[in-house]
């Protein structure tokens, strides 16, 4: 997903959350939605190989966060 896509589905969610009394809910959110731009705006000016680079390091950290619920997974008394 890109970060401009990221950040107007969590506008949404903070503007449905914020519409629905979760005030709470919304700053967390919010949180989401800054992270997302400042990504972005460090990420603007920097040539195309820095952007590929962040792109890759996510695939990386998602698949090592796969790894680790595996491992841990196995070990769960209702694991496999």
């Amino acid at each position: 997903m890109s970060q401009h896509a990221k950040g107007v589905l969590t506008a949404s969610e903070i503007l449905v959350l914020l519409r629905t009394g979760h005030s709470t809910a919304a700053m967390a959110r919010w949180r989401t939605l800054h992270e997302a731009a400042v990504t972005a705006y460090v990420l603007a000016p920097e040539d195309e190989e820095t952007a590929r680079r962040y792109l890759t390091h996510r695939v990386v950290e998602s698949y090592r966060a796969q790894s680790d619920y595996e491992r841990f997974w196995s070990h769960h008394p209702t694991g496999r």
